[in-house]
């Protein structure tokens, strides 16, 4: 009975840690009443597309969240310098409840994101992220 537990906490450790994901340095705060879900993008400058950095974070009410990003990934910070990219990160917040719309249009309509009524698009480039110490935050507009 011990031998099997063990075999199933180290099956689980490994799942856990090879999924290949990790937090990176970005944290967003929301700072409303409500909770919200935000996704960030990048745009390649060559292709002319917006592309999925990061998970599609949720964050409840009054806290923060550091988005994940798959560790083929060095960083954000990196992935937004790459040379093919305009330099910026986009961020959109959303609320949960437009949750299926956004995952649909992930794919192949990522403009229809960014200029949808529903969804708040934010573009932040390196230098504003630095000086906000990689601390976005997220209020009711």
């Amino acid at each position: 009975m011990k031998k099997s537990s063990f075999y199933v906490a180290c099956l689980m450790f490994f799942l856990l840690t090879g999924c290949g994901y990790k937090k990176d340095k970005l944290s967003v705060k929301n700072i409303t009443s409500n909770d919200m879900c935000c996704v960030l993008l990048a745009k390649d400058i060559n292709k002319g597309f917006y592309y999925q950095v990061g998970d599609i974070c949720k964050i409840k009410r009054f806290t923060s969240e550091s988005p994940i990003i798959h560790t083929t990934m060095s960083s954000i910070s990196d992935e937004i310098k790459d040379e093919t990219n305009d330099g910026n990160l986009y961020v959109l917040f959303y609320n949960e409840d437009i949750q299926d719309y956004v995952y649909k249009n992930m794919e192949n309509k990522m403009d229809n994101l960014i200029h949808n009524k529903k969804i708040k698009s934010h573009k932040y480039s390196l230098k504003e992220l630095d000086s906000l110490n990689w601390q976005i935050e997220y209020k009711a507009e």
